[in-house]
């Protein structure tokens, strides 16, 4: 009874979306920890894949999960390498590699930007801190950190999106865009 009840919980969170911006057609089921850069270039070729990347469980997985989550995942390769005509998975985890060291690069570019360090450095104050993340990849192949504020001393201080710091990889250069506010 237990058993089917986690089995039944497992397929309504794989089964429902809470809330997307966009629609996949497929879902890749992920548990454990990644770094923040690994799971953002998973974000990115899942999309080029149409495929969402969906956490079902953190650092503690239980068999029954994993297992699951491995079964639906053997099917979704299953699937894609009949459309595919090749190893998808070998693929996806390929493009994943390639994608998180352009990510790594675009990072470099970022950290030793004088560009980004002033606007970092403009926008702290006694009360505010400020640092930059990566938040998404353009279709031009553009990557882009938005540049927050936060009040120090807060726990659980809002943070405020104030620029872009779009970074050019063919060109190796970052460009800051005030991000507009309504």
């Amino acid at each position: 009874m237990k058993k089917a009840i986690y089995i039944s919980i497992f397929l309504l969170f794989s089964i429902c979306s809470f809330s997307q911006d966009k629609e996949y057609k497929y879902r890749l089921l992920t548990y454990g920890t990644t770094r923040l850069h690994y799971s953002k270039a998973m974000e990115f070729v899942g999309d080029m894949w149409n495929i969402e990347i969906y956490g079902v469980a953190g650092t503690t997985v239980e068999h029954r999960v994993k297992d699951s989550a491995d079964t639906k995942n053997a099917e979704l390769w299953k699937e894609l390498d009949k459309i595919k005509k090749t190893d998808s998975q070998k693929e996806f985890r390929n493009q994943v590699r390639a994608e998180f060291k352009n990510i790594m690069t675009a990072q470099k570019l970022v950290d030793s930007s004088k560009k980004v360090k002033n606007t970092i450095v403009l926008l702290t104050s006694s009360e505010l801190r400020s640092y930059a993340e990566l938040e998404s990849k353009s279709e031009n192949g553009i990557y882009i950190w938005v540049i927050y504020t936060e009040e120090k001393d807060k726990y659980f201080s809002t943070s405020i999106a104030e620029y872009y710091a779009n970074v050019d990889l063919k060109t190796k250069t970052i460009e800051i865009e005030r991000i507009k506010k309504n």
